[in-house]
């Protein structure tokens, strides 16, 4: 379990092999806390096979162990088994969101709504998000927005920075500047700096995909604290307009603390 905590996954294994040596019986913990150590670490086949030799050796998975197991396929992004090991499981809306995110790794929104509707309670705003960043990988942006103005509500959740982010990022997908500030508005106003740079970053490059660079400098200029990420979209959405003169000026203002009232210094991508 401590090697679980820090992550030392090599030492964890190493010492599941020193127990089998010893002749001692690796046990249920000894095995779910190096198949932790390994998801942390990414390693979720290892993960997944650590837990497969607890199952065929006749432990019984209690739910934790279940828990990591559909945490490594989140993390593999391993939806198909993701929903395998959910019909054996216990079911809790953790394990429902575990699922849903293998299954929005992989775009698969159908299956990822499916388990939203089915996950008990109907829910909790983690079931929402990871739905909402299907939707955002498949390019739904529609189906995002229905989710978040009307199923939210119906279920009294509210929108975190999450949720917006994923909003914002699916409307910059396709462009959609004008909902995209909207929405950006509107995650002022009910987060304030909760929200982060992200979302200025995202409604920035819905303005670039729209070739609307005034309105992507004023939004910039709305931001408490951009960063790069913001600043690159500022650019590009002036240079989609051709706008040259605008993007040395926002280069300078960004270098001179003008923009957020801290430097910003411009990177490779910058340029591009």
């Amino acid at each position: 379990a401590a090697c679980a905590a820090a992550g030392r996954w090599e030492e964890g294994l190493a010492l599941l092999e020193r127990m089998r040596s010893l002749g001692f019986d690796k046990g249920l913990v000894g095995l779910c806390s190096a198949a932790d150590a390994c998801t942390r670490a990414a390693l979720w086949a290892r993960s997944l096979a650590l837990l497969e030799e607890a199952r065929t050796s006749r432990l019984h998975l209690d739910i934790a162990a279940q828990g990591a197991a559909l945490h490594a396929c989140a993390v593999g992004a391993q939806w198909e088994q993701s929903i395998d090991l959910l019909g054996d499981t216990v079911h809790n809306v953790a394990a429902h969101n575990a699922a849903i995110s293998a299954c929005a790794a992989r775009s698969k929104w159908v299956e990822a709504v499916a388990l939203l509707d089915a996950a008990p309670g109907g829910g909790d705003i983690v079931s929402f998000n990871a739905t909402m960043l299907a939707f955002e990988r498949a390019s739904q942006w529609a189906r995002s927005m229905h989710l978040m103005s009307h199923d939210l509500p119906g279920r009294r959740l509210r929108p975190d920075a999450q949720t917006f982010g994923a909003a914002l990022s699916g409307c910059a997908a396709v462009a959609v500047w004008e909902l995209s500030l909207r929405l950006l508005g509107r995650a002022h106003a009910e987060l304030g700096a909760a929200l982060g740079a992200f979302g200025t970053s995202a409604a920035l490059s819905a303005c670039a995909g729209g070739a609307v660079w005034e309105r992507a400098l004023w939004a910039l200029g709305e931001e408490a604290r951009p960063d790069l990420d913001c600043l690159n979209a500022g650019a590009f959405a002036c240079a989609a307009a051709s706008r040259w003169t605008q993007i040395l000026e926002l280069l300078r203002d960004a270098r001179a603390s003008k923009v957020g009232g801290r430097p910003i210094y411009p990177d490779a991508l910058t340029f591009e």
